[in-house]
């Protein structure tokens, strides 16, 4: 997603698919005007109270207790929101990783404006799924749907605001299914400056049921990689000390070039002076 003004966008269906109408848009600009940014303001403001956390979310909407109560309709329809939800494991492909984030809500006006259909897009099923809560005869569970869809709807779109005041900073969380070992995935992916022998810096963050996970990848121009990985205790570095061989043959079986594979002792930060690159532009 880039920034592209003030663009409106109107809800015109949600049945039988999501259609969105953009009212008003002007060509690209640098940054945004004194007007964009207070009704950027005003609308957090708004939003910022009335949220909760996707993972959060997920885990409520996810229990018997809510979908068991649910009429059969929505039953279906909120399953294939939670099937579709990402589950990591250790064949994750960066190609399911890529598909995740580009259908986690955060470009789907972006897409819906290029005239790309949003068939898997995270927000634009939440969407239909609140507007059938809406519409399905009144009851507690319901009700209840309804509010906590309004609520994640909310998260996204809180982060997409801030994608659209920092178009090159952003945070990436793909969606995670409830029951995911993973709790979380960060990633902030930097461009190095001309004069670094580096091209690309990459952090990734995990949020184990373990503890936090770091790994720091470093992209030489050659295209040769070095890997760094920190874990905050004595269990995970264990862990990543004991799997390192089988990381530098996945690397090896994969095609890559490596330069080195390590347990960090420090947790790995940021280079100051790499820019960050928005997700729209990263190649998985």
């Amino acid at each position: 997603m880039t920034e592209t003004g003030n663009l409106q966008v109107q809800v015109k269906a949600t049945q039988p698919s999501l259609q969105l109408e953009i009212l008003s848009s002007k060509p690209n600009s640098t940054s945004l005007s004194p007007q964009a940014q207070v009704l950027i303001q005003n609308a957090l403001k708004a939003l910022l109270p009335n949220q909760i956390s996707l993972p959060q979310a997920f885990q409520i909407l996810s229990q018997p207790s809510l979908l068991q109560l649910l009429p059969p309709s929505l039953q279906n329809q909120l399953q294939t929101i939670l099937n579709q939800l990402l589950r990591p494991n250790a064949n994750l492909k960066g190609e399911t990783l890529k598909d995740s984030l580009q259908n986690s809500g955060l470009f789907l006006e972006n897409n819906l404006k290029n005239k790309v259909p949003p068939t898997q897009d995270l927000k634009a099923k939440l969407l239909q799924l609140q507007e059938a809560a809406n519409n399905a005869p009144l009851s507690e569970s319901t009700s209840k749907l309804a509010t906590l869809l309004g609520k994640a709807i909310n998260k996204i779109t809180i982060q997409q605001i801030q994608l659209l005041e920092n178009p090159q900073t952003i945070y990436a969380e793909p969606p995670l299914h409830p029951d995911s070992k993973i709790k979380a995935i960060e990633i902030d992916v930097r461009k190095s400056p001309p004069e670094s022998s580096l091209n690309f810096e990459v952090l990734l963050t995990l949020q184990l049921e373990e503890g936090e996970m770091i790994t720091k990848l470093l992209l030489d121009k050659d295209e040769t990689v070095s890997t760094f990985i920190w874990g905050e205790n004595q269990y995970l570095e264990t862990q990543i000390e004991e799997n390192l061989s089988n990381l530098k043959q996945s690397f090896q079986d994969a095609g890559i070039k490596t330069s080195v594979i390590t347990l960090a002792k420090a947790k790995p930060i940021t280079t100051k002076n790499a820019t960050k690159i928005a997700l729209i532009d990263i190649h998985i």
